[in-house]
């Protein structure tokens, strides 16, 4: 979090997703790896490499976003080989949930990226990692 807007604060850019480069994507795609330790905010680490790459925050957001997708979809797969999903997720439950959360997560990323384009960034650095922080309290107590 605070890393995030130290990053902001250091690198005011304007590029915008047309302008995203090869080198962007990889240093952006190897931050992920950041994410393993416990902690961690992957989306929170790639935006604010975004940031230091100068990219505008809707560009950093939206990069972040989408190098989530192969990650997922890598994750499910291997869950499908294991067999450890296949019961649940092809069952008439585990199609809504999918469905539901397809939709859900499609709709708090586009309404993450408008807030982002109508608040000031540090602001919203600030809230995205105390929900963060949030988050990751309540689901190690539960």
């Amino acid at each position: 979090l605070i890393t995030a807007w130290l990053l902001k604060r250091s690198a005011q850019g304007g590029r915008v997703m047309d302008e995203l480069n090869y080198k962007d994507a990889i240093i952006m795609g190897l931050t992920q790896a950041v994410a393993i330790v416990p902690g961690i905010s992957r989306s929170g680490s790639t935006t604010a490499i975004g940031l230091w790459r100068k990219l505008t925050p809707e560009a950093a957001l939206e990069t972040s976003f989408l190098l989530a997708i192969p990650m997922i979809l890598i994750g499910s797969a291997l869950l499908l080989i294991e067999g450890r999903s296949n019961e649940v997720l092809f069952s008439p439950g585990g199609i809504t949930a999918l469905i539901t959360t397809a939709v859900v997560g499609w709709a708090t990323i586009s309404g993450l990226i408008t807030l982002s384009r109508r608040l000031n960034f540090s602001r919203f650095v600030w809230w995205l990692g105390i929900v963060t922080i949030v988050a990751g309290t309540y689901s190690l107590a539960v």
